[in-house]
């Protein structure tokens, strides 16, 4: 409970009336502390639900409605009021029910906003119900609720003590539960663990959900001929797909190569399976095109689209763009996206890395000025590794860790062992403007290399390093992890902001093929 009181301590947010709050509702947030910022527009909906808090002591009932609106919403700033709520609730001295504790958890487990510690705290949420003396303990509901959360920080240990917990008191026999498993598995990138999950759901029980999260699972993987196969088992057995299912297997095709049989895919979705294709299925196809080569057919497909395309699609081009360097169709993606998403920085670091190879010098710094003079920032790119349920934190170029003299003193020397059986650092994923030897400095600092050596120094042999980044992997540091599982024999893991690579005896799952 002393979470939700510092969670309200914390939350300042300037209190300004908003288009959207009736008079009564905002003086009732303005009574009770609950503040909101001008930024944020609170539906009327949302207003009406907040007016039963007026009671003396409030519905416990009150609080869950509340709770369940906010996580159907998921709207991040609309979730900080959620958290003053959640403390309003507790300064109330309103015991939750298990219903409503459920709810709670369910609102944090939902954001997603892991780097905003929104999932660490649906997990405290959780140890808190887990303790002896709580009167409310986790069920069904709370379990499929917390799962996310261990999938989105990459927490492997902890979700497998969550099953556990599932099988101590019999919630794994419910198909929700299964289900759930499935995604955290897939996520924390132990794939056998999501299909023997899949495996223990009857059949019979096997619903949509179930079968997209094992397709889905499948394609993050880079499994394009099993996520195929899993979707032919899912129309025997009955389950029509949805918009969900295309986008997973569009996406499984691409990653794998699977042009034709993605293409084909797309153009029956509408005519054998009833789904409009939507935005993401039309991002998946421009990948998909432009993977095989295809780059001209992929932006021909965009000035086909019979709805506007966004950022979604014009980000596949881009980055499509980028893997065939092809400079002239980049810098169309890249004006789209300027307009449709002008804070995401990524956008301007791939243009300005292309430029670069190119060697425009000019407009490279033309878009560092641009960036600089509007104080927008490159995100830093950062990976993590879990050992023994604990998480490391890499950023590149990082100094801070207890133990860096020895991982850099690792890299050091790792070079030249890989070098003998045929690793050559691929400097194009350095920076442009500097000397051959700074750049090979600079490769040695990408922060899922720290993260790797960091886990060959403190794991034992043959153990499984799982690296999490929030970034895509860059072309070296994907070479590097192949000549280092193959010397050390280890399996490396590695989940980029795409997709997860397996890294086994000098070969990576990918197939070099992402």
């Amino acid at each position: 409970m002393q979470l939700a009181i510092r969670t309200s301590a914390k939350l300042n947010i300037n209190l300004s009336p908003t288009p959207c709050i009736s008079s009564p509702c905002y003086g009732f947030l303005s009574r009770h502390r609950l503040h909101v910022s001008k930024h944020v527009t609170i539906p009327q909906s949302l207003g009406t639900l907040l007016q039963p808090l007026r009671q003396n002591p409030p519905s416990v009932f009150s609080y869950a409605l509340i709770f369940q609106y906010l996580t159907a919403y998921s709207n991040k700033n609309l979730l900080k009021l959620g958290h003053q709520v959640h403390a309003h609730m507790v300064l109330h001295g309103v015991m939750p029910s298990s219903f409503t504790a459920a709810k709670l958890v369910a609102m944090y487990a939902s954001s997603g906003y892991t780097q905003n510690g929104f999932a660490s705290r649906a997990l405290d949420l959780f140890d808190q119900m887990m303790l002896e003396n709580s009167e409310v303990k986790p069920n069904w509901v709370t379990i499929v609720s917390i799962l996310p959360a261990c999938a989105h920080s990459a927490a492997l240990d902890r979700g497998k003590r969550i099953h556990e917990i599932c099988r101590h008191n019999g919630l794994d026999s419910h198909s929700s539960v299964q289900t759930a498993l499935i995604g955290m598995y897939a996520k924390c990138g132990s794939l056998a663990d999501a299909k023997q999950c899949f495996d223990k759901i009857s059949p019979g029980n096997r619903g949509l959900v179930a079968w997209n999260n094992m397709i889905t699972a499948y394609a993050s993987h880079g499994r394009g001929r099993e996520c195929v196969l899993a979707f032919q088992d899912m129309e025997a057995s009955g389950v029509q797909p949805d918009a969900i299912t295309f986008t997973a297997l569009l996406s499984g095709c691409s990653h794998s190569g699977l042009a034709d049989v993605g293409l084909s895919y797309f153009y029956s979705m509408k005519n054998q399976y009833s789904v409009v294709p939507r935005l993401e299925h039309y991002a998946c196809v421009v990948d998909l095109l432009s993977r095989v080569g295809q780059l001209v057919e992929a932006k021909e497909t965009i000035d086909q689209m019979p709805m506007q395309p966004g950022p979604s699609v014009w980000g596949a081009l881009l980055a499509a763009s980028h893997r065939c360097r092809n400079l002239q169709i980049a810098e169309i993606a890249a004006k789209q996206l300027f307009v449709l998403e002008p804070e995401n920085t990524g956008n301007y670091v791939l243009l300005s890395n292309m430029y670069a190879e190119a060697g425009k010098w000019e407009e490279v710094n033309n878009l560092r000025v641009f960036l600089k003079g509007h104080g927008m920032r490159k995100s830093p790119g950062c990976s993590w590794i879990e050992i023994n349920g604990n998480a490391h934190l890499f950023i590149g170029g990082d100094t801070a860790h207890p133990q860096a003299r020895e991982i850099y003193k690792l890299l050091e020397e790792l070079p030249e062992k890989i070098k003998t059986i045929g690793y050559t650092p691929n400097t194009s994923f350095s920076l442009h403007d500097i000397s051959e030897e700074e750049k090979m400095l600079s490769l040695t600092t990408h922060s899922e290399k720290l993260a790797i050596a960091f886990g060959i120094l403190n794991t034992r042999t043959g153990q499984v390093l799982r690296v999490t980044k929030n970034l895509r992997i860059c072309g070296d540091c994907h070479t590097f992890a192949k000549f280092v599982s193959d010397i050390y024999k280890r399996e490396i893991i590695v989940r980029d902001v795409n997709r997860f690579h397996h890294f086994q005896d000098g070969f990576c799952s990918c197939g070099d093929f992402w």
